[in-house]
């Protein structure tokens, strides 16, 4: 569904070294989505994570990049933008839709920091 997102498994935790993934859609079937607005965000913008337990934890954005579909590294999303802080990477599409799909040619990518 357009409204929830999902962490990557095989990445870190809330809060724990390495770099949180999550992912979500920007549209589906032409409507806004949980990450409709998410390459408006900006370096400095501050993004909270509730956990489970209720701890509230605070991430800074480093970083907001829109590339092409076939240049993502999904290796590098598992790793912090500052190694030394346990890091939150978010991506969702962008861009326009490859003919013959629903699939979009880009995505957005953003960086963010434990502070």
């Amino acid at each position: 569904n357009g409204y929830d997102v999902g962490w990557y498994d095989a990445s870190s935790r809330p809060g724990e070294n390495g770099a949180m993934l999550v992912d979500g859609h920007s549209n589906v079937l032409g409507k806004n989505a949980v990450f409709a607005q998410l390459g408006k965000l900006a370096v400095g913008d501050v993004l909270k994570i509730t956990r489970g337990d209720g701890v509230v934890l605070i991430y800074t954005v480093r970083s907001v990049q829109t590339i092409d579909d076939d240049k993502v590294d999904m290796s590098s999303l598992l790793i912090s933008a500052d190694t030394a802080k346990p890091g939150l990477n978010l991506i969702t599409c962008a861009g326009d839709v490859i003919p013959g799909s629903l699939h979009l040619d880009k995505r957005t990518l953003v960086r963010a920091v434990l502070e």
